[in-house]
């Protein structure tokens, strides 16, 4: 084996993030969609990714109980990566509260999931993260972004891009929200998006061209 080197991983994220307005449209989709309990629910999971940065591990395992009102707003307990208790929240806006919550109205039972399967072979089952995956995947390919590369992964990548570029979030902020262990593995956003944003090949080639339009 001396002399082969071995392949080597970059420290590059195998997920797109989508764009705000993509994100909005992904949103509205799912809101139009919402009109039996499946698309409410639907609904509800895709308002709640978007908007908390959710592992889909993370929504499977959310309970009834872990969805929580105080004097502090709207709070969502979680079981994160590698952990075993719910020590950890994401903070619910009211809009996304009160999506989830029409959706629980309209399932209107006692069982513990927050989301569960609405099939008629499976129903009231605890939805699994492979159904998430799939709801996201349709949904997107409805508004026209039928990649590889776009999953409800994505919905993660583009909380954090998205709040640095347009919410005036800060890396710590986004490093919070997402649960890193280390700030290096959110400053590759920073990356993604210096690199998005430089343009010097094409500066290059206008200098090059004069204009010329090639």
């Amino acid at each position: 084996m001396t002399g082969i080197r071995g392949v080597s991983i970059e420290p590059t994220f195998k997920r797109a993030a989508l764009t705000l307005s993509e994100v909005e449209k992904l949103i509205n989709k799912a809101g139009e969609l919402a009109i039996s309990i499946e698309g409410k629910r639907n609904y509800a999971i895709i308002a709640l990714i978007a908007t908390t940065g959710l592992r889909t591990i993370e929504v499977e395992r959310a309970n009834v109980k872990d969805l929580v009102m105080n004097s502090g707003g709207y709070k969502l307990f979680i079981q994160g990566k590698g952990k075993d208790d719910k020590d950890l929240y994401v903070k619910i806006s009211k809009d996304v509260y009160q999506i989830i919550m029409t959706y629980l109205m309209d399932r209107n039972d006692d069982l513990e999931p927050l989301f569960i399967t609405h099939g008629r072979n499976n129903s009231s089952e605890r939805i699994r993260t492979r159904s998430i995956r799939g709801i996201v995947k349709e949904i997107l390919r409805q508004i026209g972004i039928d990649d590889m590369r776009y999953t409800a992964h994505s919905l993660r990548h583009s909380l954090a891009t998205n709040l640095i570029l347009h919410g005036n979030g800060t890396l710590e902020e986004a490093k919070q929200i997402l649960r890193h262990k280390d700030i290096s593995t959110t400053q590759i956003y920073n990356h993604s998006l210096a690199r998005s944003q430089n343009d010097g090949e094409l500066k290059m080639s206008k200098l090059l061209f004069k204009g010329k339009g090639r």
